[in-house]
C-alpha cells in the first residue's frame, strides 16, 4: 500500500491500521510507503509547496472508488500548513494478502530472485554485502582487463603479427565504449532499483565479452613456428579482440558509474572514504592476481586444447614458445556471469538506513517518459553547472592523467621487463602495490578528513609518485645481436635501425644459405645472439641435444669460424644469450614505491569527486569522470605508450611480405621514452590536485561570505518599520 502525508516534515508511523502525522523538520513534505511491519520508510522528500506525484498501483483508502484509486494524488503545502488537497486521515487497509506483494521489496531480510529467497543469503542485502559483492566483481573484471591482458599482450602481438600501437587500441576500445555508455546511463537512469538491474545486466555483458575476447584462438589454425631441424644452412647457387572490448566496456559502464555511487551512499557515516579505499584495494589486488594468473597460464602451450600439440623443444624458455593467452578470458568470463546472477538478487531497501536517503527527490517524482525527455533537455545544463566547479574539474583531470599513465604502464610493463631483463612472459609478472589504497582509506577514516584534507593528502601522495617515477630509467644494456646492434665479424658496421627481417641482416657467411624469416634466436659461443641457426651459418644439427655446430658466422671478429664436423663443443644454443644484468631488484623496489603512492591517490580522488558536488549530481559527475578520463586518458594512454615502445624497435618481423611484430628493442630509448611520458603525467596530476585544493578553499570562502549577507538586510527592514511607526 502507498499513502501520503504532509506536515512541516511528515514522518508516518502506522499503528492499528491508522496513520498519524508527526512534524520532525521544517518546510519539507515526505512521500512514504506503508509497510506490514508498521513502519514507514521515507522514499523521497521535497520542499513544501512543490508538487509531489506518485502513481498508486493499489487502492489505499477504503472510501475511495476504483477510478479514484488509480489516479495521482498531489500534496501541496505552504509553510507547514495543512494542504487542502491532502486526503483525509482514514483507516488504512491492513489486509495481509494485499500488503505482502508491495512490502516484500522493502523487507530488510529479503534477498533472492522472484519467489526464491533463501534465508541464508540475508546478509548479502546490506551495505557490507553490497561492498563485498562489488569488490569481488571488481576483482574479476580488473584481473581480466588490466592483469591478464597486460600479461598476454606480447603473446598476442607474436601470434597475430601486431605492433604495439595496434595492440594499444584493444584496451582503448574498452574505454571508449565504457565512456559513451556511462554518460548516457548516468543522465537517464535515476532510480536505485534500475541502477541495480543495469549493473546486473552490465556484469553479464562483461562476462560475455571476456569469452568473446578469447574466440580468435578457435578461429585460426594451430600455431606454426620455425622447426629447429629444418632451420639450418642449405647452400645453393583482426580483429575479434576490439569487438569483445567494446562489449566489455558497455557492460562495465553501469558497474563503474552506478556502483560507486551506490557504494558511497550505502556506507555508514564517516566511512565513505574507507569503502572507496577497500574498493580500490580490490582493483590493485586484481592487477597483481591477473599478472600471476596470466603468467601461470602462459606456462601452458597455446594449442593445449588441440589434439597432439607439438610445442617447441626448448619449452617455456624457448623464444618461439607461445602460451595459452586465451584461457584466462574464459575463466574470468564464467566468474563474471556468476556475479551477474548475484547482483540480480539485490533489492534497494538496504539503502533505507542511509542518512542521505532523505535528500533523494528524483527517482519517484516523475514518469519514465517524462524523466527521459527531461534528462535529454537538461543534460547540457547539468554538464555546464559541473564544468564551473573548479574542484571537480581539476579532480577529473587528475584522474585523467593518473589513468593515462596507469593504463600505459600496466599494458606494457610485462613487455618492458621482457626487453630490459630478458625474462620470459610467464616470469615477467610483478605485483602492483595495494598498500597505498589501504593506507589512504585508513587515514581518511581515522582522521575523518573532509574534501580539503583529502586534497592535501592526495597532493602529498602525488608528489611522492613524481619522485618514484625514476624507476623507469633503470635498464640493462642492449644484447649483442648480430647484424642489428653489432656487426657480423666480416662487416664493418651494422645497418641503420630499425630494420625489417630480410637481406639487411645477412652477411657473407650466410648470404647463400636461403634463410627463412621464422624467428628462432640462438646464442653463439662468442656471446652474440643470431636471428636463427641459419643466420649463424650453422650446417649441422644434433637432434638429441638441440644444439648446432659448424657455424660459419660464429668465430673471431676478423675471419669466419672454421670447425671440424667432429667438434664436440656446440657453436650455438637455442635462446637468447644471458645479459648478466643485476638491476632487477632495484627496479622492483622503486616500482613498488611508485605503485604504492599511485594507488593511494585513486580512492582519494573518488572521495573528492563524490563530496565536491550535490548528491543529485553524483551520478552525472561520475559519468563525466568516466567520459573525460577515458576519452582523454585511458583510451590514448595505451596507444601513446605503445607508439613510444614501437619507436624504440630495432628489428621488425615479417609476415606474408608485410611488417609484423617487433622482435628486438633498444633498451636505452625505451627507458627514456617511457620515463618522459610517466614523469609528465604524474607531474600534471600533482598540479591538478593543487589547483583543486585552491578552488575548493575559494569556494568555501565565497559560501561563508554569502551566509553573512542577510544580516544587514534584516537590520534595514527593522529600520524601515521604525520609520513607519514614527510617521504614524
Amino acid at each position: 500500500m502507498a499513502f501520503y502525508a504532509q506536515a512541516r516534515l511528515t514522518y508516518g508511523i502506522a499503528t492499528g491500521g491508522h496513520f498519524y502525522n508527526r512534524p520532525v523538520c521544517y518546510h519539507y513534505v515526505a512521500l512514504c510507503r506503508y509497510h506490514t511491519t508498521k513502519k514507514c520508510f521515507v522514499l523521497s522528500v521535497g520542499e513544501v509547496g512543490d508538487e509531489v506525484r506518485y502513481l498508486r498501483r493499489k487502492t489505499m483508502y477504503s472510501t475511495k472508488s476504483e477510478d479514484q484509486s488509480s489516479t495521482d494524488h498531489v500534496i501541496r503545502g505552504q509553510n507547514g500548513d495543512q494542504s487542502q488537497s491532502s486526503p483525509e486521515k482514514e483507516p488504512l487497509r491492513t489486509d495481509r494478502n494485499e500488503d505482502d506483494q508491495s512490502s516484500e521489496e522493502f523487507e530488510g531480510a529479503s534477498y533472492g530472485w522472484w519467489l526464491f529467497r533463501p534465508k541464508f543469503l540475508k546478509f548479502l542485502n546490506s551495505p557490507k554485502g553490497f561492498l563485498v559483492t562489488y569488490c569481488v566483481t571488481n576483482l574479476f573484471m580488473n584481473t581480466m582487463a588490466d592483469g591478464i591482458i597486460s600479461t598476454t599482450i606480447t603473446t598476442i602481438e607474436k601470434r597475430f603479427s601486431l605492433s604495439s600501437s595496434q595492440t594499444g587500441t584493444i584496451p582503448g576500445s574498452f574505454d571508449f565504449s565504457c565512456a559513451a555508455a556511462a554518460i548516457l546511463l548516468s543522465s537517464l537512469v535515476k532510480s536505485r532499483r534500475m541502477k541495480l538491474r543495469f549493473i546486473s545486466i552490465g556484469v553479464a555483458l562483461i562476462g560475455f565479452g571476456a569469452m568473446l575476447y578469447g574466440m580468435p584462438h578457435f578461429l585460426v589454425g594451430p600455431h606454426v613456428y620455425g622447426a629447429l631441424k629444418a632451420d639450418v644452412c642449405v647452400p645453393q647457387g583482426n580483429s575479434t579482440e576490439s569487438e569483445s572490448q567494446v562489449t566489455i566496456g558497455i557492460g562495465a559502464a553501469p558497474l563503474l558509474t552506478f556502483g560507486l555511487d551506490l557504494l558511497e551512499k550505502s556506507a555508514p557515516p564517516n566511512q565513505g572514504g574507507l569503502y572507496l579505499g577497500i574498493m580500490q584495494i580490490s582493483k590493485g589486488l586484481a592487477i597483481a592476481v591477473g599478472f600471476l594468473l596470466g603468467g601461470q597460464l602462459l606456462g601452458f602451450y597455446i594449442d593445449v586444447d588441440k589434439a597432439d600439440p607439438v610445442p617447441p623443444a626448448g619449452g617455456v624458455s624457448d623464444p618461439r614458445w607461445l602460451g595459452a593467452w586465451w584461457l584466462g578470458f574464459f575463466i574470468m568470463g564464467a566468474a563474471l556471469l556468476f556475479m551477474s546472477v548475484i547482483y540480480g538478487g539485490f533489492t534497494q531497501n538496504f539503502f533505507e538506513s542511509s542518512v542521505e536517503e532523505i535528500h533523494d527527490t528524483t527517482s519517484m517524482t516523475s514518469s519514465r517518459s517524462r524523466m527521459v525527455l527531461t534528462a535529454i533537455r537538461d543534460i547540457s545544463g547539468e554538464v555546464l553547472a559541473l564544468g564551473c566547479n573548479v574542484c571537480l574539474m581539476c579532480s577529473i583531470f587528475a584522474f585523467l592523467f593518473n589513468g593515462m599513465v596507469f593504463a600505459g604502464i600496466t599494458t606494457y610493463a610485462i613487455k618492458s621487463l621482457e626487453v630490459q631483463f630478458g625474462l620470459p612472459p610467464g616470469r615477467a609478472s610483478f605485483m602492483i602495490a595495494v598498500l597505498g589504497a589501504i593506507l589512504s582509506g585508513v587515514l581518511m577514516k581515522r582522521w575523518r578528513v573532509g574534501v580539503k584534507g583529502a586534497l592535501k593528502m592526495a597532493s602529498v601522495f602525488a608528489g611522492v609518485t613524481v619522485m618514484f617515477s625514476t624507476f623507469v630509467l633503470i635498464r640493462c644494456p642492449n644484447m649483442d645481436f648480430a647484424g642489428v646492434t653489432v656487426p657480423y665479424h666480416n662487416r664493418l658496421a651494422p645497418p641503420a635501425t630499425p630494420v625489417v627481417v630480410g637481406s639487411a641482416i645477412l652477411s657473407n657467411c650466410n648470404r647463400n644459405c636461403t634463410c627463412s624469416t621464422y624467428y628462432n634466436p640462438v646464442c653463439g659461443r662468442n656471446g652474440m645472439t643470431y636471428f636463427s641457426p641459419c643466420h649463424a651459418g650453422c650446417v649441422e644439427h644434433d637432434l638429441q641435444t638441440q644444439t648446432y655446430s659448424t657455424c660459419l658466422c660464429v668465430g673471431s671478429d676478423l675471419a669466419p669460424a672454421v670447425f671440424s664436423s667432429n667438434s664436440t663443443d656446440p657453436d650455438v644454443m637455442p635462446g637468447y644469450c644471458e645479459s648478466g644484468c643485476g638491476l632487477l631488484p632495484l627496479m622492483l623496489a622503486l616500482n613498488f614505491g611508485w605503485a604504492t603512492s599511485l594507488s593511494a591517490v585513486a580512492p582519494i580522488i573518488l572521495f573528492v569527486l563524490l563530496r565536491s558536488v550535490e548528491e543529485r549530481q553524483r551520478s552525472m559527475a561520475l559519468g563525466m569522470t568516466n567520459l573525460v578520463g577515458r576519452l582523454l586518458g585511458t583510451i590514448p594512454g595505451p596507444i601513446m605508450f605503445g607508439a613510444l615502445v614501437d619507436r624504440s624497435c630495432l628489428l621488425w618481423g615479417q609476415t606474408c611480405g608485410e611488417r609484423g611484430a617487433c622482435l628486438l628493442y633498444d633498451t636505452a630509448n625505451m627507458s627514456s621514452y617511457l620515463f618522459s611520458a610517466t614523469f609528465t603525467c604524474n607531474f600534471l596530476a600533482l598540479g591538478c590536485m593543487l589547483v583543486a585544493l585552491y578552488g575548493w578553499e575559494r569556494k568555501r570562502r565565497d559560501e561563508r561570505a554569502v551566509k553573512v549577507k542577510p544580516r544587514p538586510l534584516r537590520l534595514s527592514i527593522v529600520m524601515d518599520m521604525k520609520e513607519v511607526d514614527s510617521t504614524e
